[in-house]
């Protein structure tokens, strides 16, 4: 599989890359914190939003938009590295949700906030509602626009809607990563909320499911980049740091630690690329496609983008779990950049599917029924979203 990306793709990523070189630092994923209680500052989001727009500017929101609507017309294989540079710094907005699950939505629905979002003016959070039956919304404190799961955003015909912020009551959540901005829906949408991207609960289904399987894919690749970061931080810390009169990351232990934290992300991030080019290959969409498990195209970008979850979210625990050992005490203080990763990290392994769940899929794809204990075959895909 040639992974090699075209002459747009490459343009953007530099682009982009400059864009977050210069301003995605650890400093501003602290101003995106609350301070003291659970809300927001006004002044960090304000700087978080600064930062979102000037990529927008360079197209970045627009990646997977066709060019009639305004976007680049790129494809998943395309927008992975993209994805990945943002896991790097950390950026702390609901880039997945808005570039990957929500643009093609918004595009395809012709719906008039897409101008607001093309141009970075407007967050896409998307909720997830619980075992408990609670409806949780990652990044729903600083989002414009909302999608909410079908069981409880379902107008009497049926479909799948999107909310403005303000037609929703909130609650704000604590969470492990305080720049996702975590936040509970206090009650239900009235049925005169919001307006519909989808109609009828067959279509709203098939294109909830593909966005569900694009925002893992996008998961997969912000995994792969925090992983990536959190070794270059330890990297750079055991060659200055001296014990016994040696820098630290001369000793076997820490080699071996960090070697095999790098060897996982090695691993993962082939298979985020394959599982990109693989689900390039039917409707970024998925209106027309209908359910994605009807053509066997869409069953083997499913089956590649389980592969990657699970090995991307695998190498993203290694590499926090080593960098903090290789680190020492210093690693477990807010003040030190790595927790920043790490927690991040943390939020999304269960995202979009957790591990276990995205290896339960795969088994039952090969009729190893035993191997899915634990893993609910028939949730929701909105109900495979842990926080």
């Amino acid at each position: 599989m040639d992974f090699e990306l075209d002459q747009e793709a490459v343009a953007l990523l530099a682009a982009a890359g400059a864009v977050l070189d210069a301003e995605a630092t650890p400093d501003l994923i602290r101003a995106a914190w609350p301070d003291g209680g659970q809300r927001l500052r006004p002044a960090g989001l304000e700087q978080v939003r600064k930062v979102w727009v000037t990529l927008a500017d360079q197209g970045v929101v627009g990646a997977l938009v066709g060019e009639d609507d305004g976007g680049l017309g790129l494809d998943l294989g395309h927008t992975v590295p993209l994805l990945e540079r943002i896991g790097y710094v950390g950026l702390p907005v609901p880039a997945v949700e808005t570039i990957v699950y929500a643009a093609p939505l918004l595009a395809a629905a012709g719906h008039p906030a897409l101008p607001d979002m093309l141009a970075g003016r407007a967050l896409v959070a998307v909720g997830t509602t619980t075992a408990a039956g609670k409806t949780l919304v990652p990044h729903g404190q600083q989002a414009d626009l909302v999608i909410l799961p079908e069981d409880r955003a379902s107008p009497p015909e049926g479909g799948l809607r999107v909310f403005a912020a303000g037609e929703l009551a909130w609650e704000p959540v604590t969470t492990v990563d305080g720049a996702r901005a975590l936040a509970r829906l206090a009650g239900p949408p009235t049925d005169d909320a919001g307006t519909v991207l989808v109609r009828g609960p067959e279509a709203a289904r098939a294109a909830a499911d593909a966005a569900w399987w694009r925002a893992a894919l996008g998961t997969s690749a912000v995994l792969v980049g925090l992983a990536a970061r959190m070794l270059s931080i330890t990297i750079a810390y055991v060659k200055q740091r001296q014990q016994f009169g040696v820098p630290v990351g001369s000793f076997q232990a820490i080699k071996h630690a960090l070697a095999s934290a790098h060897i996982a992300v090695e691993f993962a991030r082939p298979a985020v690329l394959a599982a990109g080019w693989e689900q390039a290959r039917f409707p970024a969409d998925g209106l027309a496609a209908g359910p994605p498990r009807a053509t066997q195209d869409a069953q083997e970008a499913q089956d590649a983008t389980s592969v990657a979850k699970v090995l991307a979210a695998d190498a993203a625990r290694l590499a926090a779990r080593a960098s903090i050992q290789c680190h020492g005490a210093i690693a477990y203080t807010t003040e030190y950049d790595l927790h920043l990763f790490a927690k991040r990290a943390w939020a999304l392994i269960p995202a979009y599917g957790d591990p276990t769940w995205h290896r339960a899929h795969l088994a039952r794809g090969l009729g190893l029924r035993d191997a899915t204990a634990g893993a609910t075959a028939a949730a929701a895909p909105q109900q495979r979203a842990a926080m």
